[in-house]
Formats: C-alpha cells, sequence, structure tokens
C-alpha cells in the first residue's frame, strides 16, 4: 500500500525528480535485500522520471556499491553538497 501511494504521488505530482535514500540503506550494502530494493527504487526512478541521491557515503566501498547499483547521486556524511557521481 505504502509504495501505491509514493507511485500516484508521482504521478499526481511530476514536479518530484529526486529520491533520497537514507543512509540507513548503507548500513550493509551486502544484504541481497537491501541490494535489492535499492535496485528497485532505481529501476522505478528510470522509468517513470526521477533519479536516486544515496546520503551519508562514508566510505569508497560504500561509493563503488551504490554506483554498481545505479545510484545516480550521493552525499558524503550528514552535512554534505549532493553531487554527481
Amino acid at each position: 500500500i505504502l509504495a501505491q501511494a509514493m507511485l500516484s504521488k508521482k504521478i499526481i505530482y511530476p514536479s518530484i525528480d529526486i529520491v533520497k535514500l537514507d543512509k540507513s540503506f548503507l548500513t550493509d550494502l551486502n544484504n541481497y535485500k537491501i541490494k535489492t530494493l535499492i535496485l528497485g527504487i532505481v529501476l522505478i526512478g528510470k522509468d517513470i522520471g526521477f533519479s536516486a541521491l544515496a546520503e551519508g557515503i562514508e566510505t569508497q566501498k560504500d561509493l563503488l556499491q551504490i554506483k554498481e547499483l545505479g545510484v545516480q547521486y550521493g552525499q558524503v556524511g550528514t552535512i554534505g553538497k549532493p553531487q554527481i557521481m
């Protein structure tokens, strides 16, 4: 139900262009379920026109893993300015 509500909001409010992934998504990027969820968000974004931004990138390994999943933007730490990766 939550996913349906979020998708309908995107259709109703097409000005949404970035979905921010909370830093908690980066806590265990070796976890299959987390990786699948991130990949799903990225693929849905490509289909309906938004980009994904991952916040809280702390290591080079985090950066490489989220880039492999197709996340387009990243934010270092908690106060960093978002940047294209």
